[in-house]
């Protein structure tokens, strides 16, 4: 019994762990994606009143300020299109969802007066099953990237 106590406070620890890194991972993303998704809608509409407006003494530096911001609006979208923040964000709530359900699950069976390995085991194979979806998911999204760069690259 001591045993199994030791082995479900190990998994405990490391739920609670990756719980910890995959919560800030997911909200540093999910500030990038909304930050980034803010950029471009600002940088465009600037771009459109810049241009829309017509001053004849700052013809010159409409256009220049419309060029640059055009400039990094371009390096923000491709910015975007290589690291898709959204596309991280949402993976890894999935698996902090499943990490958090694997804790009640944990804390539950700790609650339990008859733990068996049985029981142990099983937990730990959902938490290895957690990461083995999060990273079939990861090769999934980089694998429809690389198809559709490599269908780009033929045309």
């Amino acid at each position: 019994m001591e045993e199994l106590n030791t082995n479900l406070s190990f998994l405990s620890s490391e739920v609670d762990k990756n719980i910890k890194i995959i919560k800030n991972k997911q909200k540093y993303n999910k500030n990038l994606t909304g930050l980034t998704g803010i950029l471009t809608v600002i940088l465009s509409s600037a771009i459109t009143l810049i241009l829309g407006l017509d001053i004849e003494a700052f013809i010159d530096y409409q256009k220049n300020i419309a060029l640059f911001l055009g400039s990094i609006l371009t390096i923000t979208n491709g910015w975007i299109m290589i690291f898709d923040y959204k596309k991280l964000w949402i993976r890894q709530k999935n698996t902090l969802l499943s990490l958090y359900q694997i804790k009640n699950k944990i804390g539950y069976t700790k609650a339990c007066i008859s733990l068996t390995k049985v029981d142990v085991d099983k937990l730990f194979s959902e938490y290895l099953d957690i990461w083995d979806k999060d990273s079939r998911e990861w090769e999934r999204i980089h694998k429809k990237d690389k198809i559709s760069k490599n269908k780009k690259g033929e045309n």
